[in-house]
């Protein structure tokens, strides 16, 4: 049964699930703010045991309420089935539910001739579980179908407010029947619980357009931390980055250089700042998640981790914090993968373009760049995220990507964990 109130509509479960308490994200007049802010329709989720309740309110006021009968447990099967795992002999990572636990949808077709494991940036070795695509087409039946018909008109912006098992979920991919993913339909971007309503963030001093690149710290693990491996892909990117912009006055540090005392004293300037470095998540220690710096000699060098609660202490007026990390103890997602990014929110950036995983050369050096040109045009961050992954998902449904091997190249299959893992958080 559905119930009509002054433009809202209520499903009878969904408002008894909503009578429990729901968190002020579920709240219509702050969703309302929010979505007449970006120009945005909102989804906000609500994950309980027993259901997950989502309110999809749009600018014009009208908000609609569902409740699906999906539990927490269930959905954070289907989210772990979502995950690239390590496919190394060995390798440590999170229980991935066997065939045992079905989505009751069939895999897509593999891709003849594609490799099924690739080496990201990082040196780890990931490969699909062979259960992606039915993970992702459920995802949608559960969590977009329900909604669809309150959803704007295509290449609109959806404003995605995530809860529990769902923060660890890149939307992009969801697919429905025909197999077309939600990204071909509409613009994303994502608002932690914790700031869905945050203070006008500072506005970046007129006319400035520094940027401050950051690349392959060399040296970069003191202490406790064991030394993560060069990543020059890393400088290539950058270069690349460089070279599609036509920029002449960046900041620039790479390896020795990109010390954590540079990048505190040039960060404060710039208005988008780019860290192509390796990063640590500490799954029960938010706070000391870490971007890892060039490390420094001498009684006042500083420690090469900038943390998550050192980062949150900076006073910025950025534009754009783009993370392109790799991650030192594995790839695998996690809620406190948003240490970092909230951190960079709460010190004053305007948005972050971060990463649920490592990322992949092949795919990640073109979309940089791309993003950053089509953002360079006048568009806004998420239309130009949007354009970029899209390209590197018809070039890898088209075969055009591909890498070297042993017995030579080899097509990179069109797998979400190689586009889909950049999520833009923050100020569209």
């Amino acid at each position: 049964m559905r119930i009509f109130l002054a433009g809202i509509v209520v499903t009878a479960a969904a408002a008894a699930i909503a009578a429990q308490s729901p968190p002020a994200m579920l709240n219509q007049e702050t969703l309302l703010r929010v979505a007449t802010r970006h120009g945005s329709t909102v989804l906000a989720y609500w994950v309980t045991d027993g259901a997950t309740v989502v309110r999809v309110v749009g600018r014009d006021g009208r908000a609609t309420t569902e409740s699906i009968p999906v539990t927490r447990a269930r959905l954070q099967r289907l989210v772990q089935l979502t995950w690239p795992v390590p496919s190394a002999a060995g390798s440590a990572g999170p229980k991935v539910p066997s065939e045992a636990e079905p989505t009751g949808l069939p895999p897509p077709e593999p891709v003849p001739g594609a490799l099924q494991f690739v080496t990201m940036r990082g040196g780890e070795a990931l490969a699909s579980t062979g259960q992606e695509g039915g993970a992702y087409r459920a995802l949608y039946d559960l969590l977009i179908a329900p909604i669809r018909g309150a959803l704007p008109g295509r290449d609109s912006l959806l404003t995605i407010v995530a809860d529990g098992p769902l923060t660890e979920l890149s939307f992009a991919p969801l697919s429905n029947e025909n197999g077309r993913v939600l990204l071909e339909d509409f613009r994303l971007h994502y608002l932690p619980v914790s700031s869905v309503e945050p203070p006008e963030p500072t506005r970046a001093v007129a006319g400035r357009d520094r940027f401050l690149l950051v690349s392959n710290p060399s040296s970069a693990a003191r202490a406790a931390a064991a030394s993560p491996p060069p990543i020059p892909g890393s400088e290539r990117e950058v270069r690349a980055v460089v070279r599609a912009l036509g920029l002449t006055d960046a900041t620039t540090l790479t390896g020795k250089a990109a010390t954590e005392t540079a990048v505190r004293a040039a960060i404060g300037a710039a208005r988008v700042v780019h860290l192509a470095t390796h990063a640590r998540w500490l799954n029960d220690q938010p706070s000391s998640a870490a971007l890892f710096l060039a490390s420094e000699t001498g009684p006042r060098g500083l420690d090469g981790q900038l943390t998550a609660a050192e980062i949150a202490r900076l006073q910025l007026t950025t534009d754009l914090v783009a993370l392109s990390v790799s991650y030192v103890g594995g790839s695998i997602p996690g809620e406190d993968r948003q240490a970092i990014p909230l951190a960079f929110l709460a010190a004053g950036a305007r948005a972050v373009l971060t990463t649920l995983w490592d990322v992949g050369e092949e795919t990640w050096q073109p979309l940089m760049p791309r993003f950053y040109v089509e953002w360079q045009k006048g568009g806004d961050k998420s239309g130009a995220l949007r354009t970029a992954q899209l390209s590197v998902l018809r070039d890898l449904r088209a075969g055009r990507l591909k890498v070297n091997t042993p017995t030579g190249d080899a097509v990179l299959p069109p797998h979400p964990f190689l586009w889909a893992n950049a999520m833009l958080i923050g100020e569209p």
